[in-house]
């Protein structure tokens, strides 16, 4: 299980684990009211940062098999779908994100066997794209 505060202390974004199903479930919670976000609401997820000063939330989903593959955008507070940022389709590569301690980049590693990748995700604008390192 994870929890991340939102920079600007208004959302908490947490997991819990479904032993029902064997994943965790990501949840975002209003810390000002107390109330469960309508979304994002995901499940199998391995990872999450905060992004544009705590309007949206990233967040790595597994495959069935466990591996971490997919990045998701979620704007909080909207009610649009959440944005595919980024997926590795090789069955051996994983892929893990973090925020940096400014808040002002997401950090996205991809990893296998015999490589590994580093890439920067804008925070103040998440739907820019990945800069390689």
């Amino acid at each position: 299980e994870m929890s991340e505060i939102s920079p600007d202390h208004k959302f908490l974004a947490y997991t819990m684990y479904d032993k029902d199903n064997d994943y965790f479930k990501l949840c975002v919670r209003n810390l000002n009211s107390g109330a469960l976000c309508s979304k994002p609401h995901a499940d199998r997820v391995s990872n999450i940062a905060w992004a544009k000063n705590g309007q949206a939330l990233l967040y790595v989903v597994t495959d069935q098999k466990k591996r971490p593959f997919r990045i998701y955008c979620s704007k909080i507070g909207s009610t649009d779908e959440d944005v595919l940022l980024h997926e590795e389709v090789e069955g051996n590569v994983h892929v893990s994100i973090r925020h940096t301690k400014d808040f002002h980049f997401v950090t996205v590693n991809t990893f296998s066997p015999t490589f590994s990748k580093v890439f920067l995700i804008n925070a103040a604008d998440p739907f820019s794209g990945l800069a390689l390192v």
